[in-house]
């Protein structure tokens, strides 16, 4: 045989072996399983319960914000509520003011009139007192080590001023129950605090009135020295206009928690009783109550060496651990912390601006989400699997104004000096059908932690 066939062999052995090669490599190729198809973790696709972003995309100060804003200015006394454009405005001015000059002071009669009467001026009012913590986790200043600020047990209110005589603009840190008041110089940057809150008055606000718990002003006190000052209020003067609201009801699948909360998703509830499922994994517990429609977390803390923590990194732990699965699923506020073994968090839903109190007889209701830390991480976390939706029907109704609500206080037997705080917000009447009716109601706290509503006459 030629050299030249001998080639044009080799050439066509070539060929059909490439050509086999290829056939091979895609029946191989189309009979394998189609990885694009199935990416890894396809199973357990994690999806939000909430579809909302508005309150998971939050910092964790904005948290710990005020429940009103009281604005001083041309006297007459205004509030602003949270939700409300001018309320965000200012309080993220208020955010981010630095402080200096700490010291304590007592306010002479004269101070204290023209801080009711003339000085330009916003108060941060919260649901009850507050720890020096809560204010520090608030700003953006550090706080914990201004003394004389750091000695106060608790702090009422804060209020920021324009003192028109000296130019200059002061924050106090009042305190009812220590009987003290802390001062400090505010620097703004380049804003000025009597323009804001010449431009914060203008909002729409009912006409408010200062009450005092003991009946007198503090100017008009026998000894105005700033020793002895009564809490103080500030109510409307006529009936207040608010709106009744029914929600409609939806409930997240806590299937869709669960792959969030447990580090095995795939694991499978035990049935306790009929009413409640229980998801285990090694140190962490899932339980959901299908009766109430509420769920408990829980997980064992690592034994590790304790981690610096206080109450702004907690809170920046719980915003981080509750935004993963976009659990803010309204407006929550913090509103209450206690502090023991595990610092347990308590968290408000406001709708409207206004705070929600449920009255269902279930142990965890929409209008609380709690939880506990330590050691820097989430340890226990409660909360209903309610969402209220969007309002189906409203009307107005007229809550009491200063005199009918001064009143209705006085015929309880409720002394004002037995009250730490009253504001407007609302009652939910149970869950009766899926929906939840949020009437109009008066919040009055006591010094002794306790909790009444005074409606509608």
């Amino acid at each position: 045989m030629s050299e030249k066939w001998i080639e044009h062999a080799k050439t066509a052995t070539l060929v059909t072996l490439v050509t086999i090669s290829l056939v091979l490599t895609g029946f191989l190729w189309f009979s394998s399983p189609g990885y694009q198809t199935n990416p890894p973790f396809t199973k357990y696709d994690l999806t939000y319960i909430y579809s909302g972003t508005k309150y998971n995309d939050r910092a964790a100060h904005q948290l710990a914000s005020p429940y009103q804003v009281i604005v001083h200015a041309n006297n007459k006394i205004s509030w602003l509520l949270p939700e409300g454009n001018t309320y965000a405005r200012l309080t993220q001015l208020l955010q981010k003011a630095s402080f200096d000059s700490f010291t304590t002071v007592a306010p002479t009669a004269d101070m204290w009139k023209t801080l009711f009467t003339q000085a330009p001026g916003a108060e941060l009012v919260f649901p009850r007192d507050i720890s020096v913590q809560y204010a520090d986790a608030f700003f953006d200043a550090s706080l914990l080590q201004k003394y004389p600020l750091n000695g106060l047990d608790s702090i009422s209110r804060i209020w920021f001023f324009y003192n028109p005589a000296s130019k200059e603009s002061f924050v106090w840190f009042i305190s009812a129950q220590d009987q003290q008041i802390v001062q400090a110089k505010v620097d703004l940057g380049d804003k000025h605090l009597e323009d804001e809150i010449a431009r914060s008055s203008m909002t729409k606000s009912p006409p408010l009135t200062a009450v005092f718990a003991d009946g007198k002003a503090p100017w008009e006190q026998k000894n105005p020295s700033g020793h002895a000052f009564s809490r103080f209020f500030y109510l409307p003067t006529s009936s207040l206009p608010m709106n009744e609201w029914s929600f409609k009801l939806t409930l997240f699948d806590i299937n869709e928690m669960k792959k969030w909360l447990i580090k095995d998703p795939s694991v499978e509830p035990f049935v306790t009783n009929k009413n409640e499922d229980l998801y285990m994994n090694n140190n962490e517990f899932l339980t959901y109550n299908k009766k109430g429609n509420f769920m408990s977390y829980s997980q064992t803390p690592d034994d590790t060496e304790p981690g610096t923590s206080n109450l702004y990194t907690d809170l920046a732990h719980i915003n981080n651990f509750v935004q993963r699965h976009h659990g803010w699923t309204g407006n929550y506020l913090l509103d209450d912390v206690r502090s023991n073994d595990n610092n347990q968090y308590s968290f408000r839903l406001l709708v409207k601006g206004y705070p929600v109190y449920w009255s269902a007889n279930v142990p965890i209701n929409p209008d609380q989400i709690q939880l506990q830390t330590n050691n820097n991480e989430v340890i226990k976390y409660y909360r209903s699997v309610y969402i209220l939706g969007s309002p189906d029907r409203q009307r107005t109704l007229s809550l009491p104004g200063k005199a009918e609500l001064l009143q209705s206080l006085a015929d309880k037997k409720i002394s004002l000096s037995t009250v730490e705080q009253i504001y407007p917000g609302y009652q939910a009447d149970g869950i009766a059908g899926k929906q939840a009716v949020l009437k109009p109601v008066w919040i009055v706290i006591t010094t002794s932690g306790k909790r009444m509503f005074i409606s509608s006459p």
